[in-house]
């Protein structure tokens, strides 16, 4: 069987997170937002969204790049959520076969309040 291989992110929350002013974390927050609209909008995020655990908590966001997984570690270096430690990174391999995994014009939510097309 042949295999295609895709670089993905897992984007968490970590069980620390530094203690921060409310309005700090809210432009890092906003700063991650852009950060990751720009990953998008350069072509190196083909698909993402936000992971819901079975109780409906946010489990931070899963991507799939279009780069290596050595790129998609140095694109987070540059995230300033992660950079302040508000996110931790997880980035790794998918091995799927050959043409079970599409990304065609997926658009991406910004939140799991965003409805998505009509």
């Amino acid at each position: 069987m042949q295999l295609e291989h895709h670089t993905v992110a897992l984007v968490r929350r970590p069980a620390q997170p530094p203690e921060l002013p409310a309005a700090a974390v809210d432009r890092l927050w906003e700063a991650h937002r852009a950060h990751q609209a720009g990953l998008v909008e350069q072509g190196h995020v083909i698909a993402a969204g936000p992971l819901v655990g079975a109780d409906r908590t946010d489990e931070g966001e899963l991507c799939v790049f279009a780069t290596a997984p050595e790129v998609a570690v140095r694109l987070y270096d540059n995230d300033p959520a992660v950079s302040a430690g508000l996110l931790s990174v997880e980035v790794a391999t998918w091995a799927v076969p050959v043409g079970n995994v599409r990304f065609e014009g997926v658009p991406l939510p910004s939140s799991l309040l965003d409805p998505g097309p009509a």
